[in-house]
C-alpha cells in the first residue's frame, strides 16, 4: 500500500467501480498527521523520508537548485449522492486513495490517519530508525 498524489482520472475510474451508486469527486489533500511530534520519519506507505512540522507531512524536493520542503499530497475521494450535491459534513463520505498492486483501494479518512501514524518510525539525527 502506497500513498501519494495519483493520476486523477485513474483514481476516479477506480472510485466509480468501488462506489457505483455514488458520484466520486477527486480532491487533493495534504498529509495531516494528528498528534505526531516534529521530526523525521520513515513509513512503509511512502518512499521518501517524511518530515513532520505542525502535524503536516513534508518531503524534500529540488526547486531551481534549492532543496525545498513541500507538503506531501494525498489523493482523496469525496462521495456525493448526485453531482451537484453540497456536502456540509464529509464524515463517512471522504476516502483516501491508496495504491495497491491490483489498483486503488479507498480507506475512510479517519481510519487512514490512524493507520499511517501507526506506520511511522522516527529517525535519529543520523537518519537511523
Amino acid at each position: 500500500m502506497k500513498i501519494g498524489e495519483f493520476e486523477e482520472e485513474a483514481v476516479l475510474i477506480s472510485a466509480r467501480q468501488h462506489f457505483p451508486d455514488q458520484v466520486p469527486v477527486y480532491v487533493k489533500s495534504d498529509l495531516y498527521l494528528h498528534g505526531v511530534e516534529s521530526g523525521a520519519y520513515k513509513s512503509d506507505l511512502y518512499d521518501d523520508t517524511i518530515y513532520v512540522s505542525t502535524e503536516y507531512g513534508y518531503h524534500h524536493v529540488m526547486v531551481q537548485g534549492n532543496l525545498t520542503s513541500v507538503k506531501i499530497g494525498i489523493a482523496c475521494i469525496l462521495l456525493k449522492d448526485e453531482e451537484y450535491q453540497v456536502i456540509y459534513d464529509s464524515k463517512d463520505r471522504y476516502y483516501v486513495a491508496v495504491a495497491e498492486k491490483d489498483g486503488y483501494q479507498f480507506i475512510e479518512y479517519d481510519v487512514f490517519l490512524k493507520q499511517v501514524v501507526a506506520t511511522l518510525k522516527k529517525l535519529t539525527e543520523n537518519g537511523d530508525e
